[in-house]
C-alpha cells in the first residue's frame, strides 16, 4: 500500500510540475526539463524515510523512543491556499498551520519549494504533542504571469515523511 501511495504522489507531482510549475514561462523546453528533474528528485526522496540519529539529543534523552518516524501531523489549515488574482511583482504570504497530534515531538527538518520565487519559513525547534505551529510561505510574483501553482514539500519525522503544501492563483500584468 505504501508503494502504491508513493507512486500516486510521484505521479501527481510529475503532472503538476509539467502542467503548472514554472519559474520562466517563456522557454517551455527548459520548464519541462526542470519539472522532470524536480519530479525525479521527489521520487527519490519519497523512497527515503528519515531516521533519527542515536546522537540526536531528543533520542539520547529518551524523549523519542524509536529511530523511525514517531509522531503524526495534522494540518489545521488546508494543504492548498488559493491567493486569488494579484498584480505582477506583488508578494503574497500565507501561514499553513500544523498540529502535532502524536505522542512525541514533531520535527520539521526541512521545507523546500519548487521555485526560488516561493520561500517557506518554519519553526526549527521541536513542536511538542498537542502544540500548533505555522509554516509561513511567501510567493514573489516578479517576472510571473498567468496561472501559478507552487508546491512546498515539508519533511518531518512522520509517516509518510513528506507533506506537500501548495499555493495557487493568477498573476496579471
Amino acid at each position: 500500500m505504501r508503494q502504491f501511495t508513493r507512486f500516486i504522489i510521484v505521479t501527481l507531482l510529475v503532472v503538476n510540475f509539467i502542467s503548472f510549475l514554472s519559474c520562466k514561462q517563456t522557454d517551455s523546453d527548459k520548464i519541462y526539463d526542470e519539472a522532470l528533474k524536480a519530479a525525479e528528485l521527489a521520487a527519490k526522496q519519497a523512497k527515503e524515510i528519515p531516521e533519527i540519529a542515536e546522537d540526536d539529543p531528543l533520542f539520547a534523552s529518551g524523549v523519542i523512543s524509536e529511530k523511525k518516524p514517531v509522531t503524526t501531523l495534522e494540518l489545521v489549515s488546508t494543504k492548498q491556499y488559493d491567493f486569488g488574482v494579484i498584480k505582477q511583482n506583488d508578494k503574497v504570504s500565507h501561514d499553513f498551520l500544523v498540529k502535532n497530534t502524536g505522542k512525541n515531538p514533531l520535527i520539521i527538518s526541512n521545507c523546500k519549494a519548487t521555485c526560488g520565487c516561493t520561500i517557506p519559513n518554519w519553526q526549527k525547534t521541536p513542536i511538542m504533542p498537542t502544540e500548533t505551529s505555522k509554516i509561513h510561505v511567501v510567493f514573489d510574483s516578479q517576472n510571473k504571469i498567468g496561472k501559478q501553482l507552487k508546491a512546498i514539500t515539508v519533511y518531518t519525522n512522520t509517516e509518510p515523511p513528506q507533506t506537500i503544501l501548495t499555493l495557487t492563483g493568477m498573476v496579471e500584468k
